[in-house]
């Protein structure tokens, strides 16, 4: 009897390595890398889909954006929000957080950059702002 895979699926490259895929919300998600063992491409699968079902799973290159990009997005999210606490949301965001971290990707952001710029902040600001 063979095994069937339910989530993703792996196949052998011409070149002997292995490489693995699977797809998520219509879209096709291949590894970042291939694979000299099977079950190494296997493992890679399997990680995925734990991650999906612990609600952990990162979009392939969600990373590359900035943050500024990612904040604009979180702006216009909620099109209930009202006009005043999006008014609110959108001049902290301008004032507080693109211009310290709003170039940087998101996956170059650490939880020390983040520590860094609170503590800043807790030296000029009051701590309702903060």
């Amino acid at each position: 009897m063979t095994g069937c895979r339910y989530f993703g699926s792996v196949r052998k490259l011409p070149s002997g390595r292995y490489q693995a895929s699977y797809w998520h919300e219509g879209q096709r998600h291949v590894g970042p890398d291939t694979f000299a063992a099977k079950g190494d491409a296997q493992a890679w699968i399997a990680r995925a889909e734990g991650d999906l079902a612990r609600g952990s799973w990162i979009a392939p290159g969600a990373g590359k954006v900035t943050l500024a990009e990612v904040a604009d997005r979180w702006l216009t999210a909620n099109p209930a929000k009202r006009l005043s606490t999006w008014t609110r949301d959108a001049s902290i965001v301008k004032t507080y957080i693109v211009p310290v971290l709003g170039s940087r990707r998101i996956d170059q952001i650490t939880k020390a950059d983040v520590q860094r710029v609170v503590d800043g902040w807790a030296t000029k600001l009051k701590p309702s702002t903060v």
